[in-house]
């Protein structure tokens, strides 16, 4: 590793920190936005994650300098590696967040992954979404009432939905014999919209493997839908889209 990673910023930018050294500080920032709920543990996993895996590879390339052709040339490297978009974004949004708290602490004033766009999925039709806050995320996982299995259920899949970025669509058709282990992860393999067989496969991250566990629990291993109704007129049944 090498002593020092600075911000490449622009030339009215003077202002290059070093990376490194603010890695620690920023867990604990972290870690203390856990404590006070306006982050949950898992998010705070997940960033911290993707970031260390930014890191390496930046290790890996010998880098001095990051600047936002930087943060591309990685997503560019993880495609390579045929890592699944899903898995790509949620570790840039890692990277995202680092970035973000580095200039919201004023420990720079250039954030050079802003203008990076996540990587896109293979062959679908682009729509322009806004990515939820930290405390939109909170509120939204916060609302089905876990006590209950229906809202187990509800709550997977908004998970599933948040840390994946996977659609509706995909939910829908997904079945239990989709869900497989892969290099030690738990991967969900979707059939998008258009697509003949379930071909595409994302990481179920650490934000959702819990709530994915307990909704699994009452489930069962029956083959079929990975969500079906609990309905009394259909319960077992594949979920509907309406």
């Amino acid at each position: 590793m090498k002593s020092e990673l600075t911000i490449r910023s622009p030339k009215e930018i003077t202002q290059s920190p070093d990376i490194l050294a603010l890695i620690g500080k920023w867990h604990a920032a972290l870690d203390r936005r856990v404590g006070s709920a306006e982050l949950t543990a898992n998010t705070a996993a997940v960033y911290k994650r993707g970031f260390g895996k930014f890191i390496d590879w930046i290790d890996d390339q010998q880098l001095q300098a990051v600047e936002p052709d930087t943060i591309r040339d990685w997503i560019a490297y993880m495609k390579g590696k045929e890592y699944k978009p899903g898995s790509i974004n949620t570790w840039l949004a890692g990277v995202k967040a680092f970035f973000r708290w580095a200039v919201e602490v004023r420990l720079t004033a250039y954030n050079p992954a802003d203008s990076v766009k996540g990587a896109s999925r293979r062959g679908a039709t682009q729509h322009r979404r806004e990515l939820l806050t930290d405390d939109e995320v909170r509120r939204l996982l916060a609302m089905p009432d876990a006590a209950s299995a229906v809202g187990v259920r509800d709550l997977a899949i908004l998970a599933i939905f948040v840390y994946t970025g996977v659609r509706t669509v995909e939910i829908h058709r997904a079945n239990l014999d989709n869900l497989r282990t892969q290099n030690r992860q738990l991967v969900l393999y979707v059939q998008g919209k258009g697509r003949a067989e379930a071909d595409e496969s994302v990481v179920i991250t650490a934000g959702a493997l819990r709530e994915l566990y307990a909704w699994l629990a009452i489930r069962g291993d029956k083959p079929g839908a990975l969500f079906t109704s609990l309905s009394n007129r259909s319960r077992g049944d594949r979920l509907s889209l309406r």
